[in-house]
């Protein structure tokens, strides 16, 4: 009997250690899943923004611009600010009377530059532009967890290089070989491109957004199939949940004081709230821009909001580009 109990116990422990371990061992992967999803996101957005060209801001023209993108096709934003770009000063905590912290980010950048060779013999070089946006949305469970999306537009044409094709002929030619996704001169094909842009240009003006006709013109009225100018999005780009399908969240307002949600931007628990766990700020001149974003990632799976990360990049864009 003495044998017998001294073995259960034994027994017992050794479950009990078991157990420990797995559990241990099931915090570490998770752990280990939301560092990895916030390090692989900020990169991402990090690398994407060395060829950043426009960065809209929390003013009339940079809402415009964010009322102008079809995001609702891809994912629903929940009520979101733009950053405010600070010219003068730097990266900090901000009070109610100087507000200048975001929580959706909206840039254009550069995708590549077409490069086109006409009957004529001229080679002709127009930049191709794509609008990101990465913003936070409600996820799809009926609680208030938030993910975030990635929103990625349709290819627009730069309108400035269409512009200083001088031969009509030419022009004619290059607006059709974009309109209909012909090779270009290293023989790639891409996909075809029915608007041009004037990059960063008032929305009001009508020569800022043009689509390119089928005789290979320029036409201040949207594309047929919009009723109204959009920016439409790329399906096969843009994402409609980073994170939550992984058993991740963006932080919310509720979360514990330790996350530290509000580092940089005045909490507001009204409408959607603000910031929850992602945070912008953009600061310096046009020639020494900087843009810092602050990530906070948690775990849902095992229930545990104490699992998270909290992630602080500064990205330079290049200079004298963005505005």
């Amino acid at each position: 009997m003495i044998g017998v109990i001294i073995l259960m116990g034994t027994l017992t422990i050794i479950v009990q250690l078991s157990i420990s371990s797995r559990q241990t061992e099931r915090v570490a992967i998770r752990q280990a899943a939301v560092l990895e999803a916030t390090r692989d996101t900020l990169n991402a957005i990090r690398v994407s923004l060395d060829e950043a060209v426009f960065l809209p801001q929390e003013n009339a023209l940079g809402r415009a611009y964010l009322d102008v993108l079809d995001l609702g096709s891809v994912f629903s934003p929940i009520a979101s600010k733009l950053p405010t770009i600070d010219v003068s000063g730097g990266f900090e905590r901000e009070s109610a009377s100087g507000v200048k912290t975001g929580n959706i980010l909206v840039y254009a950048r550069q995708e590549r530059l077409d490069e086109y060779r006409c009957a004529s013999g001229r080679l002709y070089r127009v930049p191709i532009y794509r609008f990101h946006v990465y913003a936070l949305t409600k996820a799809d469970d009926g609680n208030k967890s938030l993910t975030m999306g990635r929103w990625v537009s349709e290819p627009l044409a730069d309108s400035v290089a269409i512009g200083k094709i001088t031969d009509v002929s030419d022009q004619v030619e290059v607006l059709l070989h974009l309109m209909n996704g012909t090779p270009d001169i290293d023989d790639a094909s891409h996909r075809a491109i029915e608007v041009v842009w004037s990059l960063g240009d008032d929305l009001a003006s009508p020569d800022t957004l043009r689509r390119i006709t089928v005789g290979g013109g320029l036409d201040q009225a949207p594309p047929s199939a919009r009723k109204i100018w959009t920016i439409l999005a790329d399906h096969k780009k843009s994402r409609p949940d980073l994170f939550h399908y992984n058993g991740i969240a963006v932080a919310n307002n509720d979360a514990p004081k330790a996350l530290g949600i509000g580092t940089f931007g005045v909490k507001d628990a009204s409408g959607d709230g603000f910031p929850h766990g992602f945070e912008i700020q953009i600061v310096g001149s046009l020639v020494a821009r900087q843009i810092l974003l602050r990530l906070v990632l948690i775990d849902e799976l095992l229930g545990r909001p104490g699992l998270f990360t909290a992630s602080h990049v500064i990205a330079f864009t290049p200079s004298g580009r963005t505005s």
